[in-house]
């Protein structure tokens, strides 16, 4: 049966400057885009595609546009106040409940519009306001900021009266309660991407673990609640992973992203920069709570090419495909117009590369050889001083070279009598001694363990038979 080798060779596109532009992936990021305006509270899913992963979960849609009075903005239900931060509409949620375990905590949860890619970095931000309440009686309750958790499926949570749900999530809201009620507050976060297509919003925590202003255990029952405005995921990803630098040339790499604060390995702080040399440049961005990195290799399309293997040894039998690595127009020697070719036969294989930096031409020179290798092993030696047939040697049957792991002879009982632990195979000649006394005729077992390169690869071996001495 035939084997199959795949060269792997390192395959780069030609850019030159990457314009990044900033897609929010959440859909209806803000809430304007409603089915229709708001006539009640807990209606978020009027905020398609928002909706609640909670059965028990009543999130509350505001907008400009509603007429009834428990869901305008700016000022709707027990005189609670709050301008969108962007817009005519935002969302709002209980987070947090004080003796109160008959009420649901809420949670807003969206499927994104593709998902993230695995290893590929994104930034995260919501805002958040705390309702302000203006009744005397009604004794406000603050907490922490709120979390953001994403997930590869869409998921129902089955919560009883005052239970949270408990996940890791991607924005920290650890330690700083939120009170102001007149600005909105940015809630921010870095993720890894590994194929999640949904993102949920919400107290994370369990009810012990939330961070409560002492105001909150004043009044019996009491609850924190606060408006959702302005969601975003977006992805990071402002350089190529590899582009190619003409010689002589420069250009410029990098892209704005948001509002964050650059710093070049090479020094720079500015989005963009001007490069003029091969090398490997890393951007960090700094946003609000985390550091954002990329990397681009630029690389010398000539020095690619010079670095080819030119001259290859197959074995027979073996399929190989060989690719051009770099991008542009072909033409072969054998008339293909490929990137890619087939190899089976032995000889020189050329291609002209029309590249964006110039013409290249390579050559490459297929040889087969028989891999298989092998030694050949006489069956007799006779070891008595007469110069003929003396010394036990195995011969390969194959042109490449050889090296030797270990070469050992036993007798019929599994006793070593012979050994080498490296070398070629010309240090194989046993004179059928042991411990310098000649050993009586009869039968010996050996076996040869032994390696050797064929196309980069390294082939292991093992060989064993027996050889009868006779006097």
């Amino acid at each position: 049966m035939k084997n199959t080798i795949i060269l792997f060779i390192f395959f780069y596109y030609f850019i030159v400057f990457k314009v990044s532009s900033q897609v929010n992936l959440v859909p209806n990021g803000s809430f304007e885009e409603l089915t229709h305006c708001p006539d009640s509270r807990s209606q978020i899913e009027l905020a398609d595609p928002w909706y609640s992963p909670s059965k028990t979960g009543t999130p509350d849609l505001f907008s400009k546009c509603a007429t009834d009075y428990n869901v305008s903005v700016p000022k709707h239900y027990s005189q609670n106040f709050q301008n969108p931060r962007t817009g005519n509409s935002y969302a709002g949620i209980f987070s947090y409940f004080y003796k109160l375990e008959i009420a649901p905590v809420e949670y807003l949860i969206v499927r994104l519009m593709d998902k993230l890619k695995k290893q590929k970095q994104y930034y995260l931000e919501f805002y958040i306001s705390p309702r302000i309440n203006n009744d005397p009686f009604d004794i406000p309750c603050y907490m922490e900021g709120l979390g953001m958790v994403l997930l590869q499926k869409d998921t129902i949570f089955n919560l009883k009266g005052g239970e949270h749900i408990v996940l890791q999530s991607a924005i920290s809201q650890d330690g700083k309660i939120i009170r102001d009620s007149v600005n909105w507050q940015k809630m921010t976060g870095c993720y890894s991407g590994n194929s999640e297509e949904y993102i949920l919003i919400g107290n994370f925590k369990s009810l012990n673990q939330t961070l409560i202003d002492p105001l909150c255990y004043t009044s019996v029952p009491n609850a924190a609640y606060y408006y959702i405005d302005d969601v975003g995921v977006y992805e990071f990803d402002p350089l190529p992973d590899t582009l190619y630098l003409c010689k002589g040339e420069s250009t410029r790499i990098g892209a704005k992203f948001l509002d964050g604060s650059y710093l070049w390995n090479t020094g720079d702080r500015d989005s963009v920069i001007e490069i003029n040399g091969v090398g490997t440049y890393i951007i960090n961005v700094q946003m609000e709570t985390c550091v954002l990195s990329d990397t681009v290799h630029v690389l010398d399309p000539e020095e690619i090419i010079e670095k080819q293997i030119m001259k290859y040894t197959l074995c027979k039998g073996e399929r190989f495909y060989l690719e051009i690595p770099l991008l542009g127009q072909y033409r072969w020697s054998t008339g293909e117009v490929t990137r890619i070719i087939e190899i089976s036969k032995a000889g020189v294989y050329s291609c002209e590369i029309v590249h964006p930096c110039g013409v290249f031409v390579i050559n490459y020179s297929f040889e087969f050889l028989e891999c298989d290798c092998e030694f050949y092993a006489p069956n007799v030696f006779s070891p008595n001083g007469d110069n003929l047939n003396d010394y036990f040697r195995l011969l390969p049957n194959c042109s490449l070279q050889l090296k030797i792991l270990s070469f050992e002879v036993f007798d019929r009982w599994g006793e070593m009598l012979y050994n080498i632990n490296e070398g070629d195979p010309s240090m194989i000649q046993w004179n059928g001694k042991f411990k310098q006394r000649l050993l009586p005729s009869g039968v010996y077992v050996w076996r040869i363990k032994y390696e050797y390169n064929i196309n980069s690869r390294t082939i292991q071996k093992i060989q064993s038979g027996d050889v009868t001495i006779i006097h």
